[in-house]
This record gives structure tokens, sequence and C-alpha cells, in this order.
């Protein structure tokens, strides 16, 4: 029996599947701040900042009314508003598999309208248990409103291939412009995009009027990069790049401050690095032998947009590798699997398509054997819901941060330990992005200086620290009359004639940094370490077991395993 509104079950499906992965991600998120780039932008919506290139202005943006809400620290509520991205992203995966599914469905039948159904459910409970897509759903990240922007516009280049409506491309043009305001690796998805519109109508590159209205309509998208020089000019707290010249927002828009090193590549090298997306990891390897049942079901009955999703594939994955190219592979994990979500995303409707194709399979023999069986297509279909139960049970310890607290008491830890009016030298996001953090939006020791001992070579990060510590001295103009200055020493340099010119300010540098260690004689300062001077008398060491906090030292979650080095250097640096 044909069914007659299946719209109606699909929207259900839908609100249920958002409210079931956003409960998911909401009671396995941290309500504190977390290392990487979670302390930096859980700031910047708060202040309307500038963040690292190339400035995330979308997120920025769009963060800012949920710092609003008052549930919880600024941290919990941008951690919300990863998860709330997430879950939408999961709404339009199931459209986009149901309109995939469809296309291939033998039965245009009610059966297997639900078993269309009940797969796409598994598809998005894949991608919610995948490892790292768990982890950026429920922390400050860019990637999860990334996730968010691809996956729509995956699902308008559908609509049009499926309508031929311009108006379709019209959106098609203002979402492709928008999501570079979030995260340049957007751009991957052109190849793909343009394939499978110029396959609905290849005459449409002949319509002038279409062609400018949708490049007009991708730039009134990107120009939400214009937040950047607007709020830099009214001088806020974080100031990456401080782009209100056009040197400098430029600068920043094209990501200058990551500048690629050029290393061999080597077919050997290229495996061992694609090596690290993590197919089992994600979804276990039992649930991953689907997806290659789906990716020949897929080719075998569409080649279309077969072609279409695996050259989308193809770009997150072979592509990201090649471009980033990094020098050792110990650093993919942090690199590469970030950036690896939409395929993963597209990892997990193949898998659903492979389910499918077995479903289908069943109905080929009861068509070929009459065995009566299309009551129980659903019936059993149903029992592939307990699929997802596998990486949901492989993955919950390792994504589980719902009492992860070490970042938080590592940075309070340091406050506790510096003097009044010091400067605290940093190095990396580690030790840097938790202080501005407790600084700018907590408000806590306002009086510290905290100085990034890379970024202070530059002119806007001096310009930054001098807006917000008026009274600290930053004339290192005399640095620029030496003549040129190897990149290598120019943080030497720099860092030595500050500490020159602030000499009454209590020096101290995090567990991190050791660019002094050889011409200061450092001394362990509880969670700190302080620069001896001959001429200061020092204090006793404080204890740090009466002191401080170690909160997450004894978890016996793997994701504190996963972390053990870092948290085994940061317990040394406390309790020595």
């Amino acid at each position: 029996m044909l069914l007659k509104e299946p719209k109606q079950w699909l929207a259900f499906t839908s609100v249920m599947v958002f409210l079931v992965a956003w409960y998911v991600f909401i009671i396995t998120a941290p309500t504190a701040i977390t290392f990487e780039d979670g302390g930096e932008l859980a700031t910047e919506p708060y202040i309307l900042g500038s963040a690292h290139p190339s400035g995330q202005p979308l997120f920025t943006v769009l963060g800012k009314p949920i710092t609003l809400v008052p549930l919880g620290p600024i941290s919990w509520r941008t951690n919300l508003f990863s998860s709330l991205a997430s879950a939408a992203a999961l709404v339009v995966l199931l459209l986009v598999y149901m309109k995939l599914g469809k296309d291939l469905d033998l039965g245009k039948t009610r059966e297997f309208f639900y078993v269309r159904l009940v797969t796409g459910i598994c598809v998005c409970l894949f991608t919610v248990f995948s490892l790292d897509y768990w982890l950026q759903s429920i922390l400050t990240e860019v990637y999860a409103l990334n996730a968010l922007m691809f996956i729509l516009i995956i699902y308008l280049t559908m609509m049009y291939h499926e309508t031929g409506y311009d108006h379709y491309l019209y959106l098609l043009g203002f979402a492709l412009g928008l999501s570079i305001g979030n995260h340049h690796t957007t751009i991957f998805i052109l190849p793909a995009v343009i394939y499978l519109v110029l396959d609905r109508n290849w005459r449409v590159i002949l319509d002038l009027k279409i062609i400018l209205l949708v490049v007009a309509l991708a730039v009134i998208g990107i120009s939400i990069y214009l937040e950047l020089p607007l709020r830099s000019a009214r001088e806020v707290l974080i100031d990456w790049g401080d782009p209100q010249t056009k040197r400098n927002f430029l600068a920043v828009f094209f990501r200058h401050q990551y500048a690629p090193i050029k290393v061999e590549r080597t077919t050997a090298k290229l495996i061992s690095q694609l090596s690290f997306f993590g197919f089992g990891i994600q979804q276990t390897a039992f649930v991953i032998w689907f997806s290659f049942i789906g990716m020949a079901y897929l080719t075998w009955r569409l080649s279309r947009k077969a072609i279409f999703i695996f050259t989308l594939f193809i770009f997150y994955t072979i592509g990201f590798v090649y471009l980033i190219n990094p020098v050792t592979p110990r650093l993919l994990p942090f690199l590469l699997r970030t950036f690896y979500l939409p395929a993963y995303m597209l990892l997990a409707i193949m898998t659903g398509l492979g389910l499918l194709c077995l479903m289908e399979f069943v109905y080929w023999l009861d068509q070929r054997k009459n065995w009566q069986l299309r009551e129980l297509y659903v019936y059993f279909s149903l029992l592939l819901l307990i699929l997802p139960a596998l990486p949901a049970r492989a993955n919950y310890q390792k994504a589980n941060r719902r009492y992860y607290f070490y970042t938080y008491d590592y940075v309070n830890n340091m406050l506790k330990s510096i003097k009044k009016d010091s400067v605290m030298f940093t190095i990396y996001a580690q030790d840097t992005f938790p202080l501005w953090y407790s600084q700018f939006v907590e408000g806590k020791r306002p009086d510290v200086v905290v100085v990034h001992q890379r970024l202070f070579i530059n002119e806007w990060f001096r310009k930054m620290v001098g807006n917000f510590h008026p009274d600290v001295k930053l004339n290192l103009r005399s640095l620029r009359r030496k003549g040129y200055i190897p990149f290598s020493r120019q943080a030497d340099l720099f860092q030595s004639e500050f500490i020159a010119l602030n000499e009454e300010r209590p020096m101290f540098a995090s567990q991190y940094c050791r660019l002094f260690s050889n011409r200061f004689n450092l001394k362990k300062k509880g969670a700190v370490y302080e620069f001896l001077r001959p001429d200061r008398d020092y204090s006793r060491d404080i204890d740090p077991r009466r002191y401080y906090k170690f909160r997450g030292f004894d978890q016996r979650s793997k994701y504190y395993q996963m972390e053990m080095r870092a948290v085994e250097i940061a317990r040394d640096s406390y309790l020595s």
C-alpha cells in the first residue's frame, strides 16, 4: 500500500533525532573551559572580538546571543551552541539520506518508507556516536557549525538537482559564502557542487542573470567578515591581527600566520597519513563494513549522485592530507581529525545505504521466492537500531567530559601562584587561551600581564597588551634599529628587552615555556615558574596540597588516559 503522507512521519523523526542527539551532547558536555581553542572561542562571542585567523566571524556572531542566556558559565553556553549546531546538522543529514534512499528504493510502499526511515535514524546515530563528531559537538569549537553548513549545502545542491528551481541556487550561493565566514574548508565542496548543478542543467552557466545573482548572494554571505574590522576599530580585548587596515585584514582572512611547511611528498607518506582517518575508531570496525557495501550499492544504482558523494569524500580526506601535509604523523590526530567531520557524515550515509541494500536484498529474495515476508521488513529493520549501540558503547568513555575540570583548575592554579601585577609568559593555546577566558570573561586577575612568547613579536599583539595594560612599557623600537633580525631570534630579543623595561614587575612562566631556561634561573613556584633575580628576596614556596585543586586526576575515563602525559607533566609541576 502506497504511503500518502510520509512528510508527517519524517517531521516527527527529525524532531526526535534532534532531541535525542542534543540530549546525548548535553549530558556529556563539560561545564568548564577546555584546552586547544576552547578558551579563546568561548571568549570571542562574549566580547565580540577577533579570533585567530581566519577570524571565524560567523561563529562569533551566531554565538553571541547564546552568551546572553543565563544558563551557567559562558563556557557552558558556548558548548551548548556547538551541541545545537551539531543536532541541527543531524536533522539535515537525515533529509539528505532520505532523498538518496528514495532514489534507490525498489519498493515504493509504506513498509519500505519505514525501512528507509529506520536506516536514516541509524545514519544519524552513527554520526552522533562517532568519536570526533561527538567530541566536537560538546566542545566550544568551529567544527560543529562547519558540519552544519556542509550538510546544508549538500541538501540545497540535491534539492536543485531534483527540482531545478533557481531559488535553490540562490540559497546555495548565500550558504557557500556564509560558510566561509566560519571555516575556509568549505571551499573543498565546490567541485562536487558544480558537478551536480551542471548535471541538472549545464545551460545555467550561460544565464548571466542567474550567475550574477548567485555570486552577489555569495558575496553578501562572505561579507560577514566585515565584522572583524568594525569590531577591531573599537579596540576589543582580543584583536587578533588588528584587521583594521586592508593589509592586516587580508593577512587574517588568508591565514598568513599559518605559512605552509614545505616537506617532501611521497606515496608511502600519503598512505601513512591517511591511516589516521580512523574508520574503526569512529564507528567500530564491524559497523564500517556496511559502508563498503553502501559504496558499492551507491555506485551500482545511482552513478551521478555516487560521483557527487565520492568526490566530496575524496576532497575531505585525501584533499586535506595533501593540502596540510604534516611534517610528522604524530601531529595528524590534532591537525586533521577535526577536519574529517564532513567525511564521517558521508561515511555514515554510506553505512546507512549498506543497511538499506541488505533490506532490498531481502525484498529481492521475496520477489523471486515469493516468501510473503514483506510485513517482517519493518520489524527486522527495527533490529538495526541496535547497531548504533556499538559505537556508543565503544566511545562513551572517551567522549564523556561531564566531570572535566582539569583545564579550569589548571588555569586557576596558575593564577593562585602568580604575585600581584606580575607578567605571565605563555607559549601555547593550552596556557594562553584559558588565561584569556579567566581574565576577559570571569574578570579574574586583571593585574596579570599575559605575554605569549611567539605572538609577542607581532605589533598587533603588543598593541592588544598595551590597550588592556596601559601602564606596561612596550617601547621596543630599539630593536628595529639593529637591522635585520632572524626570525628564530626575534622572540628571544623582544622578550629580553621587554623584561628589561618592566624589571619592577615579578616575572613568571607556564610549565610549557622553556625559552628562558638557558638564560635565566627559573624556580618552580607552585603551578608556574618564577624568574629568579639576584637582588630580590623570594618567599617560601606555597604548599600545593592545601592551595590547589586537582579535579580530574582520579577519573577512570579513557579520555583522561588519552591525556595522561599532559596530566602527569602538570602534576609534576604542581607537586614538585
